[in-house]
């Protein structure tokens, strides 16, 4: 079994959150979202979204998520998580 060790580096952490507008369920939006945070489980994020979801009225749709090295943003790896 491999093991994945990950240093407690903050990496550059990009979100595009969709979600439907409050008022208008038929219609999506876009938000970026933009911190520097821990891999593997991105706290800084999953605490966003757990915001988000409490506190907001725009139901969430997708969250598209990357993370990159400022030095080597190109080689960020794209995960989409649907709602």
């Amino acid at each position: 079994m491999t093991q994945i060790l990950y240093v407690k580096k903050k990496f550059l952490t990009t979100a595009e959150i969709i979600y439907f507008m409050p008022d208008y369920q038929s219609i999506l939006q876009t938000y970026v979202w933009q911190d520097y945070d821990t891999l593997p489980n991105l706290p800084k994020l999953q605490e966003f979204i757990g915001f988000w979801e409490d506190k907001l009225d725009g139901p969430l749709h997708s969250v598209k998520v990357s993370v990159g090295d400022n030095a080597a943003f190109h080689t960020a790896e794209f995960i989409e998580v649907l709602h």
